[in-house]
């Protein structure tokens, strides 16, 4: 009795074990079609830039032929606060490129961590510098809106460790970005 019940231990820690593998993808930087993005660190916030280079591609855009090139730029020493503290993101009108900046939460307005805004500005929380968060605001950038779909980048309930399930987007929201991309 005693073997049959170690058996059965170590078989379901063996299906634990696995259950907690996170799911891998290729880090393939030469893409068909490729989205600029410029990470700015904004005061004294730690970014995690090769991070967020290889796993956002790799988990998220690279699998559907899409290289998101992120380029560090110059720390932004002087920051902008509204009249009650917030950080306010920089307006240039015409961009074509991605400009996210990377923030402490205590600058940010109303306890969000991340949000895109309308010319094509990211603002990320330092501690949400992850692969689904910067995939899901790019999403928001390229026109796609939140989803209740499983497994979905844009369902703002779901959080992707890419554990078990992979979180995509699906084939429409592939091809509305692309669209929207071009």
């Amino acid at each position: 009795m005693n073997k049959l019940y170690m058996l059965v231990l170590l078989f379901v820690s063996c299906v634990a074990d696995k259950q907690n593998e996170r799911l891998t993808y290729d880090y393939m930087p030469n893409q068909p079609v490729i989205i600029n993005v410029d990470v700015v660190p904004v005061g004294d916030v730690d970014v995690r830039f090769q991070h967020m280079l290889e796993e956002v591609n790799a988990d998220y855009f690279n699998r559907d032929g899409i290289g998101i090139n992120l380029v560090l730029k110059n720390r932004a020493s002087t920051i902008r606060l509204n009249e009650n503290g917030y950080f306010v993101v920089p307006t240039i009108i015409g961009k074509t490129i991605i400009t996210v900046y990377v923030v402490k939460e205590n600058l940010l307005k109303y306890d969000r961590r991340a949000f895109a805004t309308g010319n094509m500005n990211i603002v990320l929380g330092e501690s949400v510098q992850s692969n689904r968060t910067l995939a899901h605001e790019i999403g928001h950038i390229y026109g796609l809106q939140h989803i209740n779909e499983a497994n979905n980048v844009m369902n703002p309930l779901s959080i992707a460790w890419q554990y078990d399930v992979p979180n995509d987007f699906n084939k429409s929201q592939i091809e509305k970005m692309l669209n929207n991309i071009n």
